[in-house]
């Protein structure tokens, strides 16, 4: 079976995005430069580094304590140990595999994506966290075991650091308000089902009067709002690393 084998709980797959692309168009290459290449594209396929050989522990924090709370980011943390690593996990080792020579960066850095899965009987890969790395800590002990504490969050966090301009807002159901939201030049949030699953929602926002959303209003607050005040439906980031929208279940 693939991936990491953990005592009494299955086969794990811990992979961080180590900042290279494997198939992106280049100017002037010979080979990943030619137009109309359908081997070398714009955007390229992220690599993925396998990390989970070199973890020590893994957490993973996702969901709400009650019922009538509202869903909070995601969050996983995980242990390095880069003493095992032969040290390849210092962002200062430049002979590192994950290190990015050309550019002259470190390839694991903050806000790199990173994703948790574990292979079910059938040897399926089911996704448990995607997210973003938000911070390393590099933790040096002398005679003992050097490791880097990675703590990462879901999109929520993005969303949540991101600021609205001025918005004039129309008459749109809950679900249509937070897809207005999601496409504001300033949001930009990524589309298609990879990225969303947006209910429309049973609530009508804007009725006749003119409202204005003032400038600074944050993204995520604003849309928990939509969620919170009007809807009382959820929304959350799943483990496959979606923005979900579910509408109220009856009436409430």
């Amino acid at each position: 079976m693939p991936g990491t084998a953990i005592v009494q709980s299955g086969n794990y797959l811990l992979e961080i995005d180590a900042g290279f692309t494997v198939d992106a168009f280049t100017l002037d290459d010979s080979t990943k430069g030619v137009l109309n290449n359908t081997q070398y594209v714009l955007d390229g396929t992220t690599q993925f580094a396998d990390v989970t050989d070199g973890t020590l522990n893994i957490s993973v924090r996702r969901g709400r304590k009650d019922q009538g709370d509202q869903f909070s980011a995601g969050t996983m943390t995980f242990t390095l140990n880069d003493t095992l690593a032969d040290g390849i996990f210092n962002p200062f080792d430049t002979s590192s595999p994950y290190y990015d020579a050309n550019a002259n960066v470190p390839g694991l850095a903050p806000m790199r994506r990173v994703r948790l899965g574990r292979y079910n009987a059938s040897n399926t890969l089911e996704y448990l966290f995607k997210g973003y790395v938000v911070n390393y800590d590099y933790n040096f002990a002398l005679g003992g075991l050097n490791t880097v504490s990675v703590y990462c969050a879901d999109d929520f966090y993005l969303l949540a650091q991101t600021y609205m301009d001025v918005y004039n807002v129309s008459t749109e159901t809950s679900g249509q308000r937070i897809e207005s939201v999601l496409n504001l030049p300033e949001v930009d949030y990524p589309t298609g089902p990879t990225a969303r699953n947006i209910s429309t929602g049973t609530v009508n926002l804007g009725h006749d009067n003119t409202y204005t959303v003032p400038a600074g209003t944050n993204v995520l607050a604003y849309l928990n709002q939509i969620n919170g005040t009007a809807e009382f439906g959820r929304l959350f980031v799943s483990r496959e690393g979606v923005l979900t929208f579910q509408s109220r279940i009856g009436a409430t």
